[in-house]
């Protein structure tokens, strides 16, 4: 029956330490690359917004439809090709008028 001494025990140790480093080294990389992808930005309708300065309501309209468009998410419509221009915040929508959500169509 053999004993680890310490002479042993330290070859085995040195051994081990050898091995973890060199092994420390590899490093495993994984790409994924998606191709092919039938990707077409969503069309939102974005309206001027109602303020007391018409402008106003427009420029901040013009910030918001230039920040979704080149998140390259959506596509945001024409205002003027709206169906209905908002005019007063306290009159009622008319849901009737316009195309229906996108949802239907999927």
């Amino acid at each position: 029956m053999t004993f680890l001494t310490r002479r042993n025990a330290l070859k085995l140790g040195l051994a081990g330490g050898i091995a973890m480093a060199a092994a420390a080294g590899a490093n495993a990389q994984l790409n994924i690359t998606v191709e092919g992808a039938n990707f077409r930005p969503l069309p939102i309708a974005i309206p001027d917004f109602a303020s007391s300065d018409p402008t106003f309501g427009r420029e901040i309209a013009e910030i918001v439809r230039n920040n979704l468009r080149r998140s390259g998410l959506f596509q945001p419509l024409d205002p003027a090709a709206l169906p209905v221009q908002v005019g007063d915040v306290n009159a009622t929508p008319d849901f009737n008028t316009g195309a229906p959500p996108m949802w239907m169509h999927w």
